[in-house]
């Protein structure tokens, strides 16, 4: 019977994914996931000490991988990404985003990757998958891709917009009145 478990390190940091009993209780044992349900205990390693985060994050992503290639394993339907929600976000903005991915195929071992790098994924279900976008550290306007990645398998790209702030300029009017227009870059 699976059990849903909240990762602490490693590439599901911070999602609760679903493992079977085993797996679970082998994930506690090494320090990198824990039940949420269950009464809190004081980790197995301190990871502040190099050797013991190295064990620890070897652990993970070696259960990360465990975990992947299971789902990869079952039957499922075709892995697609159809749309993204938001699109779009302004370069700087310093509130951060959640980026919904909308599509087919999708398991608790999806990744998402922007612009080529693996992200925090949450999985919401089948056909939506979650990770969190920081405009305040965007400095590049443009359009970048975003894929699903499911074990081996990758959707097609879909693409995450990064627009330039709107900037205000000072005015006066004809009464010496001071007034801001807003008006965006030129092209």
């Amino acid at each position: 019977m699976p059990k849903l478990m909240h990762v602490l390190y490693g590439p599901y940091k911070d999602q609760r994914i679903e493992m079977p009993d085993a797996d679970a209780a082998k994930a506690i044992a090494d320090g990198w996931a824990i039940d949420p349900h269950a009464p809190a205990i004081e980790p197995p390693f301190d990871v502040t000490v190099p050797e013991h985060a190295d064990r620890v994050y070897a652990a993970a992503h070696a259960g990360a991988a465990k975990l992947r290639d299971a789902a990869a394993e079952a039957p499922s339907a075709p892995l697609v990404a159809t749309s993204l929600s938001p699109a779009q976000a302004t370069i700087g903005d310093p509130a951060d985003v959640v980026m919904r991915v909308a599509g087919e195929g999708f398991t608790a071992a999806c990744v998402i990757t922007f612009n080529g790098g693996d992200e925090p994924t949450t999985f919401v279900s089948d056909t939506v998958v979650s990770t969190i976008v920081k405009p305040s550290t965007a400095t590049t306007p443009g359009t970048y891709p975003v894929t699903v990645k499911r074990g081996a398998e990758e959707s097609e790209p879909l693409g995450f917009t990064f627009i330039e702030p709107t900037r205000t300029r000072a005015t006066e009017d004809r009464h010496g009145m001071r007034t801001h227009a807003r008006g965006g870059s030129r092209t």
